[in-house]
This record gives structure tokens, C-alpha cells and sequence, in this order.
């Protein structure tokens, strides 16, 4: 009877065929005055949504504007590792020309940073990350200009308090896409 039913019946499932898209970006980052390098990951995962993993280093450290009301001032934000998938705004590629692309993403993160009121102190937090990609490409390299804002929110031990903190980082990047 099994074996009857088995041959009897017919599927009709049907999806569509994706080829496999990744990315390995490298780029520069600019963080509330300093320059910094960033590399991530990204792949698709389905037609609209793509994951990216990745991380970014500062490399320069411009003077910090010290203003004794606002503590967020004492806190500069040295490198930071994050994993936010994103929404890809649907839309037609043509062959052979250059497309483009819209993601609008949201994750977490960690960050490192630097605590202007202590020496060799290092601040490590958990943090939000919501930010948009855009991205032009031709065939399988192209850039990405990214804005990114990572909300955390840090106990500061030598002063007893805990901070609210955005920070804003913008960063111009390369790719390859296979």
C-alpha cells in the first residue's frame, strides 16, 4: 500500500534558483573624528535579506574636546566587531550594467573603546547597530558607502555612572562577489 502511495503522488513544489552571493568588503571608516579600516563579510541568505559579520580597527586619534557636564566626551570609540542582517530593497538587476543596491540593517555588536579619565583603561560593552548600505557594482566587484550607528550603553567605574551613547561611523569600502 505504501509503496502505491509513493508512486502516486507528484510533487509541485517549485522556488527560485538563487546563485549564491557573497561579498568580502574592505574599506575605510570615519568615527566621530577619527579614521579607521573595516573588513566584513556578507551573504545572502534569500532574494532580500543578507547577513553581514565584520569588525573595524581606528588607526588615527584626533584630540578629544574634554567638557567636564558631558562624560560621553571622555569616551572614544577605538574598534568595534558587529553581525546585522538586513533588508535588501527589491528591485530588477539588468546584465552586463551597474546595479545597485539599498540594505537597511539592525544587529549587535561589541565595542572597544578608550576612557580619557584613566590610564590603560580599556571599556568593553555590548551594543546595538542599526544602519542603511548602498552599493553599486558591475558584474562581481563594485563599492559600498555604509552609515552605521551603534548605541551602547557603558558603566563607567571610575566615576560611578552609567552613560547613554550613540556613535555615528560612516565608511567607504571595496568588494568582491562571488
Amino acid at each position: 500500500m505504501l509503496g502505491l502511495f509513493l508512486m502516486c503522488s507528484l510533487s509541485q513544489a517549485q522556488m527560485a534558483v538563487l546563485d549564491p552571493q557573497n561579498r568580502l568588503t574592505v574599506g575605510t571608516t570615519y568615527t566621530e573624528g577619527d579614521f579607521g579600516i573595516t573588513v566584513s563579510f556578507d551573504s545572502r541568505l534569500s532574494q532580500i535579506i543578507f547577513i553581514n559579520i565584520g569588525g573595524f580597527r581606528g588607526i588615527t586619534e584626533s584630540e578629544l574636546n574634554l567638557d567636564e557636564n558631558d562624560l560621553t566626551s571622555y569616551v572614544r570609540l577605538q574598534h568595534g566587531l558587529w553581525a546585522a542582517p538586513g533588508f535588501r530593497f527589491p528591485h530588477r538587476y539588468k546584465k552586463d550594467a551597474v546595479n545597485w543596491d539599498l540594505i537597511v540593517r539592525g544587529g549587535f555588536g561589541c565595542l572597544f573603546s578608550d576612557f580619557a579619565g584613566g590610564d590603560n583603561w580599556m571599556l568593553m560593552e555590548p551594543a546595538g547597530l542599526a544602519g542603511a548600505d548602498f552599493i553599486l557594482r558591475k558584474n562581481k566587484s563594485g563599492v559600498r558607502v555604509t552609515a552605521k550607528a551603534f548605541v551602547s550603553n557603558p558603566y563607567l567605574a571610575d566615576v560611578d555612572e552609567k552613560l547613554f551613547m550613540v556613535h555615528q561611523q560612516q565608511s567607504l569600502e571595496v568588494f568582491y562577489q562571488w
